[in-house]
């Protein structure tokens, strides 16, 4: 039994004997009173077994059927050894009229062991910034109305403040002259 399922029982069986109500048990398992009653009926019919949830066991409906499983099996071993999944998916759709997805040819060849075709390409590194850029570090730069080469004196130079919080602000050095 599933935890889901492990208390059900002494609460059923409680309130068959009439100690508590179905409506406290609904309360106690988070289940309508309704369903409380069919718990009810199947707990007094089978017992224990009656509360295991009775799809327990059995083959999912979505999942491929044994043949076709086996069919693709056989294909992904031979005929499509060297084709990526997509492609081997797409083959076996429209060549061998086998109604299976990329997913679906993906699992079956991780589980035969078959490698990705496609390697996939680590990560670019990426370079981090300085502390200094981060936190907005002043640098001074020449005035881009300046197009001519002067003394580093006789420039009109910017505080550039790039601030990771405020953006670029600009604001003319104090003592620097302002010739244009």
């Amino acid at each position: 039994m599933s935890r889901k399922e492990a208390p059900r029982a002494g609460l059923l069986k409680a309130a068959m004997a009439g100690q508590i109500s179905n409506a406290q048990v609904a309360v106690a398992l988070r289940l309508s009173v309704r369903h409380v009653q069919r718990l009810k009926v199947r707990y007094g019919a089978d017992g224990v077994a009656g509360l295991r949830h009775r799809l327990r066991g059995r083959p999912s409906a979505r999942g491929l059927q044994a043949a076709l499983r086996r069919r693709a099996r056989e294909l992904l071993r031979t005929t499509y050894r060297d084709v990526n999944d997509c492609h081997a998916a797409e083959k076996l759709r429209e060549v061998e009229g086998l109604p299976i997805s990329r997913a679906s040819v993906q699992r079956l060849r991780r589980a035969l062991g078959l490698p990705a075709k496609h390697r996939r390409r680590p990560r670019e590194y990426r370079a981090r910034r300085t502390p200094e850029a981060r936190m907005g570090a002043r640098r001074p730069r020449r005035c881009p109305r300046q197009s001519w080469p002067i003394r580093l004196v006789d420039q009109c130079l910017l505080c550039v403040n790039a601030s990771a919080l405020g953006g670029i602000k600009a604001r003319r050095r104090q003592g620097a002259p302002y010739r244009h």
